[in-house]
């Protein structure tokens, strides 16, 4: 995993990667019309699944040293790129920034019915692999007008894929406000904190966002830590009963007011997520540990089958009391079953 709390000289060699996600229609087309088309000064790299459909793009053809790498690549006047990237993502996106022209950033853009997930657990990088990329977050576009009803759309036996751009989002951006009333926003909002009930969410119209408000969100930072910390001490009670269904994605938070240590938090991860305990499926993961003869904390975060423990810079304050505190995103997830295990 990269941190954002590395040498400055080692953070210049990386490129951060934003994953932008989103139903047709949500307004991601616009969105990404401006970023490749108004002066706003960052050289931008955008890669799209369906190039050039929506945007109406004439494309040109470059092959990779090797031959492999096929990208349909075009220059905007403003210095952004759109391109697309064949065969192995990660490795060919290290090739794009690794040309003679410097990047500031990357955007992903799946496509509508596309799962983030496996994408951002393959951009998820451990730092001992000293990739010249790094993942910064995830950003999911939703309709304001029809996202509600495609949230609590389902299909027996799978999950729905709304719900699931929502639980890997690190920030949510409601598009077309303007489109609904006060009373429907405030209901899809509280649908939106029932799958996801840590993701901050940026309220717009016409996809006019900022882009200081969505780049550089560094949501897998150790800086995020302090704000993860505050955010776990509030309890969350925005569910609807009638929304409930064994399918549906949701959220688990729970406290454990004792340290622990490596060896039993690392066996209770790998019990739940890559055994699937009680057949649950766990997609994003959040938290603190206290380890036992430590006086710093431990950050908990993970994508799907992947997740780490890592070390701070935060210590404990001397009256504080030491434990540990998790949020986890997912379906069939049972409070009681895992904070009983956890203090088993």
């Amino acid at each position: 995993m990269t941190d954002n709390n590395s040498p400055l000289s080692s953070q210049l060699k990386k490129v951060p990667i934003t994953i932008l996600t989103g139903f047709l229609g949500a307004g991601k087309t616009t969105l990404l019309n401006y970023i490749l088309n108004q002066n706003h000064g960052k050289r931008i790299v955008v890669v799209q699944n369906e190039f050039g459909e929506a945007i109406g793009l004439e494309t040109a053809m470059i092959v990779g040293d090797d031959g492999s790498k096929v990208q349909e690549w075009l220059e905007f006047p403003n210095g952004c790129i759109c391109c697309t990237v064949k065969d192995d993502m990660v490795k060919s996106l290290e090739m794009l920034v690794d040309r003679k022209d410097k990047f500031d950033y990357l955007i992903i853009e799946t496509t509508g019915m596309a799962d983030p997930g496996p994408l951002a657990q393959s951009l998820w990088l451990d730092d001992a692999l000293e990739s010249s990329l790094y993942l910064d977050g995830i950003i999911t576009l939703v309709d304001a007008k029809h996202f509600e009803k495609q949230l609590n759309e389902r299909k027996s036996g799978h999950v729905n894929e709304a719900q699931r751009q929502v639980a890997f989002a690190d920030l949510i951006v409601l598009n077309k406000c303007d489109l609904v009333n006060e009373q429907e926003l405030e209901s899809l909002e509280k649908r939106v904190l029932e799958v996801n009930s840590l993701c901050p969410r940026i309220k717009t119209t016409f996809s006019n966002v900022p882009l200081e408000s969505i780049l550089n969100i560094n949501a897998f930072s150790i800086d995020k830590a302090t704000h993860l910390d505050a955010s776990l001490a509030v309890p969350h009670k925005h569910v609807h009963k009638s929304h409930k269904s064994e399918d549906d994605i949701h959220t688990v938070a729970f406290e454990v007011p004792t340290p622990t240590t490596p060896e039993h938090l690392n066996q209770w991860l790998a019990h739940w997520v890559w055994e699937r305990a009680d057949e649950c499926t766990i997609f994003r993961m959040k938290g603190f540990a206290a380890i036992q003869g430590d006086t710093h904390k431990h950050i908990i975060q993970g994508v799907y089958d992947n997740f780490e423990v890592k070390r701070t810079h935060i210590q404990w304050g001397e009256e504080e009391q030491r434990t540990c505190k998790f949020v986890l995103i997912g379906k069939k997830l049972n409070k009681k079953a895992l904070q009983g295990s956890f203090c088993s």
